[in-house]
């Protein structure tokens, strides 16, 4: 294998099924060239009801709840080293955050995730004041599509866990995204692809970053055509 190849999910590769048919077909041609993982905030049992759904090629790894837990096929297997890593002290972390945000009476998300705090909130100056209060906590803070608020050690995040893999498989990686909590993966690969649908801000965010591709084509399209433009395919 030449490249970890790594896929957002939700508005990434799904969301044009036709894009998804050419996917598939591209990466069974291509199947000894990629170690191909999905990286998505969803968990586990989800990731792989969506695989199922969308009739997506099955992937190597997957990497859930934003970055914070590693699956590996076919019997998706957990990375115990990975989980180790990231879980020190999060226990105690995590009372601390909980208790700390008692006082903005936030929507909890109705999911139990190990290593993610996680609410809905729409209100960004709310957004704002929890990140600087957290700033000083070993916790990242990762706002996404103007709802989910989601809170990770410090040491997680979909960009670490593609790092860690990464290095584990000694080839450079490949990351393609759409939203907030892609940015950290595609800041870190060495081939980064934002699809076109991705929001504006978030485009314009990151449009002069030499290691990001902003392709003119959405969803699994923008991915093939991001591969094309680096000449991996």
């Amino acid at each position: 294998m030449k490249y970890l190849l790594t896929c957002d999910l939700d508005d990434t590769l799904i969301g044009d099924k036709e894009g998804i048919a050419v996917f598939n077909e591209l990466m069974l041609s291509k199947k000894k060239k990629f170690y191909l993982v999905y990286s998505s905030g969803r968990f586990k049992k989800s990731i792989i009801s969506l695989i199922e759904g969308e009739k997506l090629i099955q992937p190597d790894c997957i990497i859930s709840n934003v970055g914070t837990e590693i699956y590996y096929a076919p019997d998706w297997n957990v990375d115990e080293k990975w989980k180790e890593t990231i879980g020190k002290n999060w226990a105690k972390t995590k009372q601390r955050i909980i208790s700390i945000l008692d006082k903005f009476d936030l929507q909890p998300q109705p999911y139990e995730k190990r290593f993610v705090i996680p609410y809905y909130i729409e209100n960004r100056t709310v957004v704002r004041e929890i990140k600087e209060i957290l700033r000083v906590c070993e916790v990242k803070v990762i706002y996404t599509k103007k709802r989910c608020l989601d809170i990770i050690p410090k040491n997680a995040g979909k960009g670490n866990a593609v790092e860690y893999i990464g290095n584990k498989m000694i080839l450079p990686t490949i990351c393609c995204g759409d939203s907030e909590n892609d940015v950290d993966m595609l800041e870190k690969s060495k081939y980064g692809i934002l699809v076109w649908n991705a929001s504006t801000n978030l485009k314009n965010e990151l449009a002069n970053r030499s290691n990001i591709y902003i392709a003119k084509s959405c969803y699994a399209k923008g991915v093939i055509e991001g591969l094309k433009f680096y000449h991996i395919i």
